[in-house]
């Protein structure tokens, strides 16, 4: 099917006999394709090295902590009510609380995230190898593995990399199913698609797309009437899946977030803003290719190298349309495979339902992004398996050593696990037990975890604040994300106001996560500076007294 694209199985017509390095990317091509599964598997355990040192070496985000103590609750019922206040179904959460009896440090709380990425990994590269020559199916297995969303994706105590694996598994034994015309593959399908739906709402999306795709493959290739109905019954249950999560859950998320229409305008904010189609500020066509762009500037990891894979993403397509047997399924099926994806994620942005662009909500997109690619970059080193392995290789390199990172992202320098024991050690021997700890919710989320050492924890609930002890010392937390200036000002009146804390109270004001305030950006009304601890540039303790007056928040900047 493929000889006409890669030189694997003649390699010596390619050989210069007096070049050493010619010799030896003939023998590696062949070693390849003798040694396939050695070489995947061999692969796959640096993988599984790299992502165990990247998830043994940082201290948790605040969404970690958020979905660990969802998960953590003293009762299956305390449980079942932090789940419903997620905006995401519940399988990472049951698997969660299941897990913790095995151990609650940071690593093995990542632990199912990273098998579940290695999971994606050997699902993208047995899906890749069967629709494509090997050339490109190792280019794609080195994305897989190497690029830093996926290592991110995959060492993180969220519904990604849980996403990522059961979709992959589904697209997989999809081609397997049509391959073999076996009804029983279709059911496995289903089940690793239900799964997904599970995991990640963003799995609607690949559940149409994959939908998509199989009605024009059963166009094309008309097979047997049991086949079709089996898969007609395979998306009836994915479709009742998800209008069962649509009725019973998502639209009952207003009763949390009073602002949300359900899953209209979801997480519409300064951060996922440009991923939402508007009319004031965009025409459709620049949208779809900006954002489409972006995805694969996350994909990547790096913005320079995004932009190149996304225009190596459109030769993929004319490769495809001029060469016919560059895959094992007619390249009308193939290209849609590969777009509907992204087309599906772009209508939904659109409808304002779901975000697409550059960011890990588009995560479902990788594997067909990373495949598409990979074709380009095979076209460009002519189908050699080794010249493309070593340009994907020099890819990764470059977006590992040179990453672009959103606003909201923790480099792993700033979030060492070292630099949390220093601030937890500091809270223990500086931070008296009569004193209050005020914060904002995501460093809230991470007190639960740190300063609670991992226990089962549930927060007493206020109109505007939440509030849970741990070694004798009172943490409560505005119901604001993360403070700025301006909203910290005004809810360190309305704490002080509502507690009724007398003048001389000690207050340690303490800051986590993505964003803080820092103390230079408060302004006491008497003019005194305040005096803060910072261990790396993510956290800060400083102490205020309740009588305090803080400066017109009106003068203070807004962010």
């Amino acid at each position: 099917m493929f000889d006409q694209l890669t030189p694997l199985k003649k390699p010596e017509a390619y050989l210069a006999p007096s070049t050493a390095a010619t010799t030896f990317s003939a023998k590696l091509e062949s070693s390849l394709r003798d040694h396939a599964t050695l070489w995947m598997y061999g692969l796959l355990g640096l993988g599984f090295v790299t992502r165990l040192f990247r998830a043994s070496t940082t201290y948790l985000n605040p969404d970690e902590a958020m979905h660990f103590m969802a998960a953590n609750r003293p009762t299956w019922a305390q449980a079942e009510a932090s789940m419903a206040s997620l905006f995401h179904p519940p399988l990472l959460i049951l698997i969660l609380r299941i897990w913790r009896h095995l151990g609650t440090s940071e690593l093995m709380l990542r632990t199912p995230s990273i098998l579940a990425g290695l999971a994606f990994c050997w699902f993208g590269f047995k899906w890749m190898r069967m629709l494509l020559p090997q050339s490109i199916a190792w280019i794609g297995y080195l994305f897989l593995l190497f690029l830093p969303s996926s290592i991110d994706l995959s060492t993180e105590i969220r519904q990604y990399a849980l996403l990522l694996a059961l979709g992959t598994g589904s697209a997989y034994f999809l081609e397997r199913a049509f391959r073999e015309h076996s009804p029983k593959l279709l059911l496995v399908s289903c089940i690793f698609l239900l799964f997904a739906i599970l995991s990640h709402y963003s799995s609607f999306l690949l559940a149409a797309a994959l939908g998509g795709y199989a009605i024009i493959r059963i166009r094309a290739e008309k097979p047997s009437w049991t086949f079709i109905s089996a898969w007609v019954v395979t998306q009836l249950l994915a479709f009742a899946l998800c209008c069962a999560f649509y009725f019973f859950h998502i639209s009952h998320l207003r009763q949390y977030y009073p602002n949300l229409n359900a899953t209209h305008g979801w997480m519409e904010n300064d951060y996922l803003g440009n991923s939402y189609f508007d009319p004031a500020k965009s025409n459709p066509l620049v949208f779809a290719a900006a954002r489409t762009g972006g995805v694969f500037q996350y994909a990547m990891g790096q913005g320079a190298v995004g932009d190149l894979a996304f225009v190596l993403a459109l030769v993929a397509a004319v490769v495809i349309l001029r060469r016919p047997n560059v895959a094992a399924i007619p390249r009308g099926p193939l290209i849609a495979l590969l777009a509907l994806p992204f087309a599906v994620n772009c209508a939904a942005a659109f409808g304002r339902f779901y975000p697409y662009g550059g960011t890990r909500h588009s995560a479902f997109l990788l594997p067909f992004a990373f495949a598409a690619t990979s074709i380009g970059i095979a076209f460009v080193c002519r189908f050699r398996a080794v010249a493309g392995a070593a340009l994907a290789l020099s890819a990764v390199f470059v977006c590992s050593i040179f990453p672009t990172r959103a606003k909201s992202y923790i480099p792993p320098a700033s979030e060492k696990r070292e630099t949390m024991a220093q601030a937890m050690s500091f809270t223990q021997q500086k931070i008296a037990p009569g004193d209050i700890i005020f914060s904002d919710l995501q460093t809230g989320l991470l007190l639960q975890y740190y300063l609670c050492e991992a226990r089962p924890v549930m927060p007493a609930q206020a109109q505007n604040f939440v509030s849970f002890n741990c070694g004798g010392r009172q943490v409560i937390a505005a119901r604001i994300f993360a403070f700025t200036p301006g909203t910290f000002v005004e809810q360190w009146n309305r704490f002080v106001q509502s507690y009724g804390l007398s003048p001389e109270q000690r207050v340690w004001v303490t800051q986590m996560g993505w964003s803080r305030v820092l103390a230079s950006d408060i302004k006491l009304a008497s003019g005194s500076p305040i005096n803060s601890v910072s261990f790396g540039n993510k956290i800060q303790f400083f102490p205020l007294d309740a009588g305090q007056k803080m400066a017109d928040s009106a003068a203070l900047p807004a962010s």
